[in-house]
């Protein structure tokens, strides 16, 4: 499983139109020029890390290992190139073929939106509305964006996408940016690519009160994705509260009344290749992956301590300011994937387990 933890390359192309010309003032500097040279990089893992934020929620009455299950499939899918380009297996049945292309898709999609804009991803938050199905929201600098994602296998069906997203924007009721992000994943023996396109917009401001809400049901997500119930629960309570009106003030700095999560599971000391120091927190309910045989396919997903200290005291100034930026790292050794927002996933063995 260590080509999942390998950092492959995707081509990153910014496609301007003369009725829809790219809008290039939000990106970070160093991301455009970067990206169309030298392509994205990414690991399978942390592909299939970013897509949690949209499946966990899809499964979010369900048992966790259901989910991960789910994502399970979709490491089938990952091939190897000498190039260290991203490939894909084609010979998955056409059924697991369509489930894998959506994963890839937005576990792209978030991926390179998080590095383009240079935000946390814990920024980004599925549309929960009928017809969003990989519509996305973020923010920043006080603005609320949109992006959707598209996954199609066929070169010839590529433009039919972006004409998809510039009717819909056309289309729509909703007055907010909205870029667009597709990826094109054959099955065909050739890489992975994406394209960025760039509809009309008009820019809207979002409040705190707003950014702490969709905060909220990120880590919810995430919460729940690592079997911690409980402090799902006790999050998505404070999330209702912003939702029906209430003032930021009221929950800011007022500590869950739970008890510590920490009681809850157990931590995992890492350490990447360049010295870099994280602890890893998993529930009792991940821990019995660890024990099952090494060379069964199998994902793991927990926080790290820092966003879970965050979360328990509800600082919300310290999670909205990128007090846990810093660059998404993949830990080949040990086939961890750490995101910006503080959230894990492993492919874990049982010489891990602590």
């Amino acid at each position: 499983m260590f080509y999942l933890a390998r950092n492959c390359t995707v081509t990153v192309e910014f496609k301007d139109y003369p009725a829809h010309p790219i809008d290039r003032s939000l990106f970070c500097p160093n991301a455009h020029h970067r990206l169309p040279t030298f392509g994205f990089r990414v690991s399978p893992l942390k592909i299939m890390h970013n897509a949690t934020v949209h499946y966990a929620s899809r499964f979010q009455d369900s048992n966790t290992l259901r989910f991960l299950n789910a994502l399970i499939e979709t490491m089938q899918s990952f091939g190897t190139g000498v190039d260290r380009a991203l490939y894909l297996d084609g010979s998955e049945s056409g059924e697991l073929q369509g489930s894998s292309t959506e994963v890839i898709a937005v576990g792209l999609c978030i991926g390179l939106t998080a590095n383009l804009f240079d935000i946390n991803k814990n920024q980004i938050n599925p549309i929960y509305a009928s017809g969003k199905r990989c519509d996305y929201r973020f923010e920043k600098n006080g603005l609320e964006y949109l992006v959707e994602s598209k996954g199609r296998k066929h070169t010839g069906n590529l433009q039919a996408a972006v004409n998809d997203i510039f009717s819909k924007k056309a289309n729509s009721t909703i007055g907010v940016p909205k870029y667009g992000v597709i990826s094109h994943l054959p099955r065909d023996g050739n890489p992975c690519a994406m394209w960025v396109v760039d509809p009309e917009y008009v820019p809207a401001k979002v409040s705190l009160e707003r950014r702490a809400m969709y905060l909220l049901a990120h880590y919810v997500s995430k919460a729940r994705l690592a079997g911690f119930w409980r402090l799902a629960d006790l999050l998505d309570e404070r999330r209702v509260h912003l939702t029906r009106g209430g003032n930021l003030r009221d929950i800011d700095r007022q500590p869950l009344e739970y008890g510590s999560v920490m009681k809850l599971g157990t931590t995992a000391a890492f350490e990447f290749a360049n010295g870099t120091q994280y602890q890893a927190f998993y529930s009792r309910e991940q821990l019995a992956a660890f024990d099952g045989p090494d060379n069964a396919p199998k994902l793991v997903a927990g926080l790290e301590r820092d966003a879970i200290e965050m979360l328990e005291t509800q600082d919300f100034e310290k999670l909205m300011s990128g007090f846990l930026n810093r660059r998404d790292i993949t830990d080949m050794r040990n086939s961890v994937s750490l995101n910006s927002d503080g959230s894990i996933l492993m492919i874990p063995n049982r010489g891990m387990r602590r």
